[in-house]
């Protein structure tokens, strides 16, 4: 099958996994003087965005199931698409999926490639029941729920739902069709390589940078610096329920927080696809 060669470049990710770093780095790979601002990323549409959507369909959202919004999304993706000759980098946490008709969430002739982020699960878990506020419990249990949606509970602005699935089903609806060109990032690799991470990004999505630009723009995206700006003027993509956005950014942090019954869960739940990117060996001792 021959591979769409459109102008939308995805992020995909389910949450918590890098997304929002990397549209901090492109943002700043961008700009003239290698900089960020986390509450102006040039890297800004989002499939669930309700303005942009609205803005599409000329339709309310509020009015609408959720089955309408979804068999909308391709149809505002592919509008926006029309509407330049360049690149547009859109975010997206739907897990991919056929809709009725079987048509793809996103628009397959518009879409150039997915970066796809993933991330350790046993960090997702901590990292997501900040976000949310809930319980580490409570996470994992929804973590494994096959209609999980993303929901808007505790957040200060309305976006469309997304649908999420269990974690596993998420990383392989994205890494298991043909119809797409994926580019598969784990966040581990991203803390642990990061020029060679990003340069090998940066290449998938047919840029020419060199890599003392990509290096410059790495420098100015530093997880301290992300945090630090939000400390001076928040964030407005955080969630009202969480203190910040930009909390630890490390790998491992689990360790500091989940009990053994707790990580033996989620590796149960998860032993696959953990296995298959690396997480776990084969006897289900965490590798990170």
């Amino acid at each position: 099958m021959t591979l769409a060669m459109g102008n939308i470049i995805w992020l995909a990710s389910y949450p918590k996994s890098g997304n929002t770093w990397f549209r901090a780095f492109l943002s700043a790979l961008f700009s003239e003087d290698f900089t960020v601002d986390i509450n102006n990323l040039t890297v800004n549409k989002y499939v669930a965005d309700t303005t942009m959507f609205e803005n599409a369909t000329n339709l309310n959202a509020s009015e609408l199931l959720r089955k309408e919004i979804d068999e909308l999304k391709p149809e505002v993706m592919r509008y926006y698409a029309s509407l330049s000759d360049e690149n547009i980098y859109v975010k997206i946490h739907d897990k991919f999926k056929l809709l009725g008709d079987e048509v793809p969430i996103i628009p397959i002739e518009e879409t150039k490639v997915v970066l796809y982020f993933v991330r350790n699960p046993l960090d997702v878990v901590v990292s997501y029941a900040h976000h949310d506020n809930l319980s580490l419990d409570r996470v994992i249990e929804r973590m494994n729920q096959n209609y999980l949606l993303f929901d808007n509970k505790n957040r200060e602005f309305f976006n469309l739902p997304e649908e999420l699935g269990t974690w596993s089903n998420h990383v392989l609806s994205w890494n298991s069709n043909d119809l797409i060109k994926v580019h598969t990032i784990r966040f581990e690799d991203m803390v642990l390589d990061t020029a060679m991470i990003f340069k090998q990004a940066v290449e998938a999505m047919g840029l020419s940078y060199s890599v003392e630009e990509i290096i410059k723009a790495i420098n100015s995206c530093e997880f301290i610096k992300l945090q630090e700006q939000e400390n001076k003027t928040s964030f407005k993509e955080k969630s009202s329920a969480a203190p910040n956005f930009f909390r630890r950014g490390k790998i491992g942090n689990w360790r500091e927080h989940l009990n053994k019954v707790q990580v033996d869960k989620i590796i149960e739940d998860h032993y696959a696809m953990m296995l298959q990117l690396n997480y776990i060996d084969v006897d289900g001792s965490p590798l990170y």
